[in-house]
């Protein structure tokens, strides 16, 4: 998977690299079922699935949130952000990769698994 969210990097540099580790090695402690890919509005996106009812979707690109969704995640995978936050912003939780997102994170999934 890691190797596969290098690929849409032309040249990733060594902080790119370490950082996708990082975050990966952060949602496979959380014991997801499966990592996804997003499409659509989130096709920079990778995903971890821990049910049929809790995504969340990771960018490292600077600027981009973490975004942890529920019921809906197919449906709302498929918007931009720019729709996803301008809309109700029901059925998702954006997390902002601040100091202490990761607790925040780990929290929130365990809550809703």
């Amino acid at each position: 998977m890691v190797s596969r969210i290098l690929s849409g990097y032309k040249t990733p540099t060594k902080e790119i690299q370490d950082k996708i580790l990082k975050r990966y090695n952060l949602l496979t402690s959380l014991k997801p079922v499966a990592f996804i890919s997003g499409t659509n509005g989130f096709r920079r996106y990778f995903g971890a699935k821990f049910s049929e009812k809790l995504v969340v979707f990771e960018n490292l690109e600077y600027g981009n949130a973490l975004y942890v969704m529920f019921e809906e995640w197919n449906v709302l995978s498929k918007l931009s952000r720019l729709e996803l936050l301008s809309g109700k912003r029901e059925g998702f939780v954006r997390i902002i990769h601040k100091s202490g997102w990761e607790i925040e994170l780990k929290q929130l999934v365990r809550k809703s698994s």
